[in-house]
């Protein structure tokens, strides 16, 4: 059972993807209904169907991109905001945010103010946008490429049985209805954004984490899930989980651990009391011995996997302006 400070600490961050999901799951929900009715349309009209998915799919990569650069500036600015004071008492430094200024996107303001409290200059933030365009552009081609060839072959049937435009339509919705793009519930874009804001938060967390400033102090994380009875098994059983901050097990256990997984960690300061080894243990969840693993295809620590820029300097600047 984690402690009451592990738990507000996790709240905080459990605030943060709430807020970074909520403009862009609606921006994902909408473009999984224009995409199926568009592709629909397509059909009925003899119109191509695949410029109606790369049309729909460019817009869904610019949602992503900008989710993605808002969610890797919190993450930053997460540990800055935990970790602050512990710098400030081991350097002497005094925390002064730097001015807001606008930044022309669906995260206008979260953007902004993150970047301004990190101090990040218009090339760093370019930097980072970048970074994640190609990640997202990675993505998407997966998507296109396989909801493309959903499409393709309900076409190719259509045609074969001499199905009449409206009744092909009909098929297509359907497909793009069961592959999660059905408007009352289009799970395939918004679990694929929530998923990669999540990544790019982690990612760029614990890339900040590696500052020297910040290693100094780290003695380790605590892994914490959201504590209610959605989290799998096999993450309930990593629930808890206390390992010095170069233990491997990291290298395969950094959230996020699946698709729409909600864990987290938490630093562990040198000195705290909870500064010791909790190690990795199965555990008697529902009467059944469940090991504590990641979802087939997660062992990774995306802040290693992916390319994620470690803009240096960025706590040293942040709680020092002017460095």
């Amino acid at each position: 059972m984690a402690t009451l400070k592990v738990r507000k600490l996790a709240a905080k961050q459990e605030r943060d993807r709430r807020t970074l999901e909520a403009k862009g799951l609606r921006g994902a929900a909408r473009l999984g209904f224009d995409l199926r009715t568009l592709s629909a349309r397509a059909v009925r009209k003899g119109q191509p169907v695949q410029a109606a998915i790369a049309g729909t799919l460019v817009l869904f990569r610019q949602l992503m991109v900008e989710g993605m650069l808002a969610a890797d500036l919190a993450g930053r600015l997460r540990v800055v905001s935990t970790l602050t004071q512990e710098v400030k008492q081991a350097k002497s430094f005094a925390f002064a945010p730097q001015p807001l200024k606008s930044v022309p996107s669906v995260y206008a303001r979260a953007v902004a103010i993150s970047k301004a409290r990190l101090n990040f200059t218009d090339e760093q933030l370019e930097f980072l946008r970048q970074a994640y365009d190609e990640r997202a552009a990675e993505v998407i081609d997966g998507v296109g490429d396989l909801t493309g060839d959903e499409v393709n072959q309900l076409i190719a049937d259509a045609v074969e049985a001499g199905l009449p435009p409206v009744q092909a339509a009909k098929q297509v919705r359907a497909a793009l209805a069961k592959a999660g793009l059905d408007p009352g519930n289009p799970y395939r874009l918004e679990t694929i954004f929530r998923t990669q804001t999540l990544t790019a938060y982690n990612a760029a967390r614990w890339q900040m984490l590696q500052d020297p400033d910040v290693q100094e102090i780290l003695w380790g994380f605590e892994y914490v899930t959201a504590g209610d009875e959605r989290v799998r098994p096999t993450h309930v059983a990593l629930d808890g989980t206390r390992l010095p901050k170069n233990a491997q097990e990291w290298d395969s256990i950094w959230p996020p651990n699946g698709w729409n997984c909600r864990c987290t960690t938490i630093e562990i300061i040198r000195g705290d009391p909870l500064a010791r080894k909790r190690p990795l243990r199965d555990k008697v969840i529902d009467g059944k011995l469940v090991a504590p693993t990641p979802d087939p295809g997660w062992s990774f620590n995306p802040g290693k996997a992916f390319d994620v820029p470690a803009v240096s300097g960025i706590l040293m600047r942040a709680v020092k302006p002017g460095v």
